[in-house]
């Protein structure tokens, strides 16, 4: 008995001592202020061993229907553009169609043409994917006008879904929210995607950049944590009865 209880209260240290280690996540940052230059479509930025793809597109939701127009092959598609304007301008925006070409080669004193805007018709997005559900989740903007008069409007929202309509998401920020140079969102939940937009719809004047992002591994939920030390704990007893055999 004395060895049953010994194997039992191993197992129970071994179990604990597990599910200590399983909750342990530890953040990891992407910082989009790099050197100022065009991206592409899409870029990946790796970090050790994980990884966040950003895409650039233009958003629209004509009779509805959610239609984000950018991508490999697609004719004039947006690009990212990585700007690094210091002190405030650092971070990715979207150069679209509509900005002119000049937004992929001016690197300073270009406004609002190579940032995430909604000049004219054409609302800027760009999509963070992280490759699967992750939590822990944040992104930091920059060159957010948050003054009287001259407001920028952004919104950020987070699905499972690569093209969800927009309209059917509360925008985790409020859909005009504003606030500071350079403010966090965190985002609660566990998402493989992250939008981040504008917040006022077409025809406005909101422009800033997407800085950086946080994301963590997705932990174990507390019950399955306590299923696997229950198992061990029974494997520690198996093994002792097994013995005594």
């Amino acid at each position: 008995m004395n060895g049953l209880k010994r194997t039992v209260v191993c197992g129970l240290m071994l179990a604990a001592a597990t599910m200590g280690s399983l909750s342990m996540a530890e953040a990891t940052s992407f910082d989009f202020s790099g050197a100022f230059g065009s991206l592409g479509v899409s870029h990946t930025y790796t970090v050790g061993v994980d990884s966040i793809t950003a895409a650039a597109f233009t958003y629209a939701e004509p009779g509805g229907v959610a239609t984000y127009t950018g991508g490999v092959g697609v004719t004039n598609a947006p690009v990212l553009i990585q700007r690094h304007e210091a002190p405030n301008d650092l971070g990715l925006g979207v150069c679209n169609s509509g900005d002119g070409s000049g937004c992929t080669t001016i690197t300073s004193g270009n406004g609002d043409n190579n940032e995430i805007d909604n000049n004219g018709s054409l609302r800027d997005l760009i999509r963070l994917d992280l490759g699967s559900s992750k939590t822990g989740l944040s992104v930091t903007l920059a060159s957010v006008d948050g003054t009287s008069g001259n407001v920028d409007n952004y919104a950020i929202y987070a699905s499972n879904s690569a093209t969800v309509k927009l309209s059917t998401l509360t925008a985790l920020t409020g859909s005009q929210s504003t606030g500071g140079i350079n403010p966090t969102i965190n985002i609660a939940g566990s998402w493989r995607y992250i939008f981040v937009t504008t917040g006022s719809g077409a025809n406005g004047d909101d422009d800033f950049l997407l800085k950086s992002a946080t994301v963590s591994s997705a932990v174990p939920e507390p019950a399955s944590l306590l299923l696997m030390g229950s198992g061990l704990v029974g494997v520690a007893v198996w093994r002792l009865r097994r013995k005594g055999n």
